[in-house]
């Protein structure tokens, strides 16, 4: 899922207000707005506008803090606060996420409180649905990652249901008796232990090509939901439903939410993996969006879900590659993709130039479903193209700076496109790449090209209904 797409997510937080209603608010409340439609310039001018000798100025303040990052800034300035601002329920809940960020889960909880219904967006980010439903055995589906990046939440793979863990620890009255119980189904649940492997093998990872850019630290948080009951309620407290999607970063709430959709008889199942192949992919892939937020605070769809396939793809590849060696040969989805719309296969929604693709907004990246498949299959194979190479990361990493130092998208795109013959060559390069992947795959295992052309006849039936 895509960052731009969750500018709305806390619309529900705020009252309604009419557009020359809201042009004559106090500046306070228009830091507020900022911060719902995370419009940062706009929160920096109306915090200025703020009164500066009273504690809205300071709040104000702790609010842009939160959203350019700087977690603990924010959290100072939001503590200080507080009592003197009143009970502003947004307020304590920004405060709140900004102490889950800094690894202060149970001050996050304080902040909290306890009388509220529990399904208001930041809150559910903070505690998500267990703790209300299961407040004994919700301790046990949390970890934090050994690096300490991450916040892992799952009752994927638990030794037994939730309901019934509840109640066999409400019966272990005797404190020794109930420590016994939830050291063994922390033992007992691999499933969490090997989810934090993953995610700090993915932030090592982040790290290695683009940690010079991060600016900022935090612990996000990943729910990884055994039903997509759960994974639903998670969404619908931010207002959004979508019924293919099986994982979602919210950049407002630094959060990354997935459900565990089975198919134990997949690849990942061989490997001995909890989690099945798509789910482990999306898992990687959305991990690349909540890390370039740190980066950068927005990044053009190309270059933002191109990179989020490259490094979705590649991991995934290699974690199932190592569990297990001997595994069948991958050929990684996109690339089909790809392969099918340089052959031209798709007449609904032809391949861009790339200057074409680099310009689209998110709304036109996302618009329609052809269109849309051939945009993310475009973005992944030009940025695998160019992180192929030494110059091509460096192409990478400067666009990266660009963003970061405030230069437009326009001038950026014009840079890394260069003169007319500089863009034919890149033209023409991302397309002779992927031909030479594509050869790669086939010639892993003879019955590949056999496997591709049944996928191949496939999208050809997709394209030629118009999906």
């Amino acid at each position: 899922m895509r960052r731009g797409s969750t500018a709305l997510l806390v619309g529900a937080l705020l009252l309604a207000w009419p557009a020359a209603a809201r042009a004559e608010r106090p500046p306070f409340y228009r830091v507020i707005d900022s911060w719902a439609s995370q419009d940062l310039a706009a929160a920096e001018r109306f915090t200025l506008q703020v009164d500066p000798s009273t504690p809205a100025r300071i709040a104000a303040e702790g609010i842009v803090h939160a959203m350019k990052g700087e977690f603990l800034l924010a959290q100072d300035k939001l503590q200080r606060v507080q009592q003197e601002v009143g009970d502003y329920l947004l307020i304590n809940e920004i405060h709140a996420l900004c102490c889950a960020m800094n690894g202060k889960f149970a001050r996050a909880r304080e902040v909290l409180g306890e009388d509220d219904d529990g399904v208001r967006p930041l809150r559910m980010a903070v505690e998500g649905p267990f703790r209300s439903k299961f407040p004994l055995a919700a301790p046990l589906l949390e970890r934090i990652s050994d690096a300490g990046h991450y916040r892992i939440v799952s009752d994927v793979g638990l030794p037994l249901p939730l309901p019934k863990l509840e109640e066999k620890l409400r019966a272990a009255v005797d404190p020794a008796e109930r420590k016994a119980l939830e050291d063994k189904i922390r033992r007992q649940h691999k499933a969490l232990v090997e989810l934090c492997e993953i995610m700090d093998k993915a932030y090592a990872n982040f790290e290695r090509m683009f940690g010079e850019l991060r600016r900022v630290e935090g612990v996000a948080t990943v729910y990884v939901f055994a039903d997509r009951a759960r994974f639903e309620e998670f969404r619908a407290a931010f207002n959004l439903h979508s019924e293919h999607v099986i994982g979602s970063y919210f950049p407002i709430a630094r959060t990354l939410v997935f459900y565990e959709q089975g198919g134990k008889e997949d690849l990942a199942a061989s490997a001995g993996l909890s989690i099945g192949a798509d789910t482990l992919r999306t898992l990687l892939h959305e991990s690349f969006h909540q890390y370039l937020h740190l980066c950068v605070d927005r990044a053009p769809p190309w270059l933002n879900e191109g990179l989020a396939d490259f490094f979705g793809i590649r991991l995934s590849e290699q974690i199932l590659r190592q569990r297990d060696p001997d595994g069948p040969p991958i050929y990684p989805e996109r690339l089909k993709d790809v392969v099918f719309l340089r052959e031209k296969a798709a007449p609904l929604a032809p391949v861009l130039p790339l200057a074409d693709l680099m310009a689209q907004d998110q709304a036109t990246f996302m618009s329609t479903p052809p269109r849309a498949f051939t945009n993310y299959a475009q973005s992944w194979i030009f940025v695998h193209y160019l992180a192929s190479t030494s110059a091509g990361r460096g192409y990478l990493l400067g666009y990266l700076r660009g963003l970061r130092e405030g230069l437009s998208v326009l001038n950026l795109n014009g840079k890394l496109l260069g003169l007319p013959e500089q863009r034919a060559k890149l033209e023409k390069g991302w397309r002779r790449h992927a031909g030479r992947l594509h050869k790669h795959h086939l010639e892993q295992d003879p019955k590949m090209a056999e496997w591709f052309e049944q996928q191949l006849e496939k999208l050809r039936k997709r394209s030629a209904e118009g999906r």
